[in-house]
């Protein structure tokens, strides 16, 4: 069994302190292009995606409907393969185990 990311105390603290913690080069720029592409589709609704998992910032709506407008997409990996794929690489795993331990369901 491979063992969990060592975070510095500082990035623990941080994500104590913040409820968030950013990885710098935890995932490819590919990766990254992926996930932005993906979130951009489901924000404009190009893709099939629950309208009433997307919170828009108050106000917006038809032709202001993208990814600027979004404030928040729940449930993403529950309902978006691209999104679930995501949810579960190892290297996010790796530092969500390393923070919370590792009973992650």
């Amino acid at each position: 069994m491979k063992p969990a990311m060592k975070l510095s105390d500082q990035q623990v603290n941080q994500f104590q302190k913040d409820g968030i913690l950013v990885v710098e080069g935890l995932l490819s720029p590919e990766e990254m292009g992926t996930l932005r592409k993906r979130t951009e589709d489901i924000a404009a609704g190009r893709v099939d995606f629950p309208g009433d998992k997307i919170e828009y910032e108050p106000g917006a709506s038809g032709s202001e409907l993208d990814l600027t407008r979004v404030r928040k997409i729940n449930q993403g990996g529950e309902v978006d393969p691209v999104l679930a794929a995501h949810a579960r690489h190892p290297g996010i795993l790796e530092v969500i185990e390393a923070l919370l331990g590792p009973d992650i369901k």
